[in-house]
């Protein structure tokens, strides 16, 4: 029997997430759900995986950290990974223009209600930060946020730009394939083991909700087959899974500014005929989150 969905953002809780279950800034674990109960009387949901559970009653077990993360000491959460990770960071809004680019994900601070508080380095929210979007941000702190690292577990987006989360739509973020299971300033990091490091890649992209999960992410693999490029396109829900997508536009654009452009078949494979060069290879899906770009060499 399916689960009455409750209003997320009176229950918010702050803290570091004690659940395998993902989510983008989830804070304590949810029971899974079935079906899909959606209601005009629903609130702004959390940086959460709206798509495999709700945070009900049962949730507040969790409790309130205004500290440090439960089982990450402050001591050791302020000496672990005090660098300034370079990360590829993709933001996807409902409208309008994606944005693409390699940021370094350096300890920041923000305003919530007049109060400064600080956003540790590597960490998801760090790295928004450092986009042009950082005077575009509304913020909320469910936990006691302050000039202290630790205490930033609780921030929450609930607005970027013209978005602004609703009922159980709202803004999200990724780390690699997997949506985070822990703030997005979270001290312990997006999966609570460890913060950011270079190389990986984050997307923050505004969730339609649909059933079982936010949009799915695409991404990219590639062989060369004879004188053609075979591109695979995966597209992954929010715990990291993947299946093949049909119809996925494949665009590879040379230096030259040439393009060989085809759709994916039901394998979710398609071969470009390309000549020998360089060139930037992208997938993108009307309703899915477009992939990172790659730069391949063929042959």
């Amino acid at each position: 029997m399916a689960r009455e969905r409750q209003p997320l953002e009176s229950h918010r809780l702050a803290g570091k997430a004690r659940s395998s279950e993902p989510g983008s800034q989830e804070t304590c674990p949810r029971p899974r759900i079935e079906g899909n109960p959606r209601g005009k009387g629903d609130q702004l949901k959390a940086q959460v995986s709206i798509a495999t559970a709700v945070l009900v009653a049962t949730g507040v077990a969790c409790g309130v950290a205004t500290a440090s993360p439960a089982g990450v000491s402050a001591s050791s959460v302020s000496a672990a990974q005090k660098g300034e990770p370079l990360v590829e960071q993709m933001v996807v809004p409902r409208g309008g223009k994606v944005t693409l680019r390699k940021v370094r994900a350096k300890r920041g601070t923000v305003k919530v209600k007049g109060k400064t508080c600080v956003v540790p380095a590597a960490t998801p929210l760090a790295a928004l930060l450092r986009t042009s979007w950082r005077g575009k941000l509304r913020l909320r702190d469910y936990g006691s946020c302050s000039t202290r690292a630790i205490d930033s577990s609780g921030l929450f987006v609930k607005a970027i730009g013209p978005d602004m989360n609703s009922g159980l739509d709202g803004w999200v973020y990724k780390v690699g394939r997997k949506l985070g299971t822990a703030g997005a300033a979270d001290p312990a990091g997006p999966f609570g083991d460890g913060r950011l490091r270079s190389g990986r890649r984050v997307i923050w992209f505004y969730c339609v909700f649909d059933e079982a999960s936010c949009q799915r992410s695409l991404e990219t693999s590639n062989e060369v087959v004879g004188d053609k490029l075979r591109v695979t396109v995966t597209g992954y829900n929010d715990p990291g899974t993947g299946v093949a997508v049909t119809g996925a536009r494949v665009t590879a654009r040379a230096t030259s500014g040439s393009t060989v452009t085809r759709a994916t078949g039901p394998d979710g494979r398609v071969e470009l005929p390309l000549t020998a060069g360089s060139y930037a290879l992208r997938a993108t899906k009307a309703g899915l989150i477009p992939a990172f770009p790659e730069r391949v060499e063929f042959p």
